[in-house]
């Protein structure tokens, strides 16, 4: 694929994906402008507060969610996601 295609199609990507006001979750992957290194970008959001507390981090190379404030945690099966 072109380079010129694929700079049009993430662009195209990005206003469809900034115009969506709950993306809910999503990843990307690519590389960077210049091909040297591999990207890929995951988020998470949420609505409810519960959903809302919480934040990624890492541990032994793993990435996982964990409660921003464990006091507020009202169902953690719901934000926790760690294996």
């Amino acid at each position: 694929m072109n380079t010129e295609l694929m700079k049009n199609m993430a662009a195209d990507n990005m206003l469809e994906l900034s115009s969506n006001p709950y993306p809910g979750r999503g990843i990307i992957v690519g590389t960077s402008e210049d091909g040297k290194f591999a990207v890929q970008i995951y988020w998470i959001m949420g609505r409810s507060d519960n959903s809302r507390n919480r934040v990624f981090s890492t541990e032994d190379g793993r990435l996982f969610t964990e409660a921003a404030d464990p006091d507020k945690v009202k169902d953690p099966k719901l934000i926790i996601y760690k294996q």
